[in-house]
C-alpha cells in the first residue's frame, strides 16, 4: 500500500499503456471483421459493396474524414478544441484543490502547475469558441 502512495503517478502511464493496447485491439477487431465480410461476399462471387470497402482500408466516412475518424473528432474540430478545456479545467482543478491542502512543502509546487493548467485552460477556451464559430464549411 506504500508504494501506491509514493508512486501515485504511476496511474496515468499504466492507463495510457491499457487504453492504447485497447485502442489496437479495436482496430484490430475492426479490420478482421470487414475482412470476414469481404470473405463472405467473395465466397459468394458478388462485389463488396463501397462502404465494406472503405471501412476495410479505414476511410471509414466522408472524405474530409479519411484515416481514422475519431482522430479527427479527438484531436480536431469543436469537439476536440473542447475536449481540451474539459482536460486541462479538470486538471487545473485537481491541482488548485492540492495547493490548497498544502502539506509537507508542495503547495509552490502545487501552485506553480495549477496556474499552467489553468492557462492552458483559458488558452483552450479561446480556441474552442473559435472553433465552434467558424466551422469549416
Amino acid at each position: 500500500m506504500d508504494f501506491w502512495a509514493n508512486h501515485w503517478w504511476l496511474i496515468f502511464p499504466i492507463g495510457w499503456f491499457i487504453f492504447g493496447g485497447l485502442g489496437m485491439w479495436l482496430n484490430y477487431r475492426r479490420s478482421r471483421d470487414a475482412m470476414d465480410i469481404m470473405k463472405s461476399y467473395a465466397a459468394q462471387g458478388k462485389e463488396p459493396p463501397a462502404e465494406i470497402l472503405r471501412a476495410a482500408s479505414g476511410e471509414a466516412g466522408p472524405d474530409e474524414w479519411r484515416g481514422r475518424p475519431w482522430r479527427r473528432h479527438c484531436h480536431g474540430g469543436p469537439l476536440g478544441e473542447w475536449r481540451r478545456v474539459f482536460i486541462f479545467g479538470a486538471l487545473a482543478t485537481g491541482f488548485w484543490f492540492a495547493a490548497w491542502q498544502g502539506g509537507g512543502g508542495a503547495q509552490e509546487g502545487f501552485t506553480i502547475v495549477a496556474v499552467i493548467m489553468s492557462a492552458l485552460a483559458v488558452g483552450s477556451l479561446f480556441f474552442a469558441v473559435l472553433a465552434t464559430v467558424w466551422k469549416d464549411k
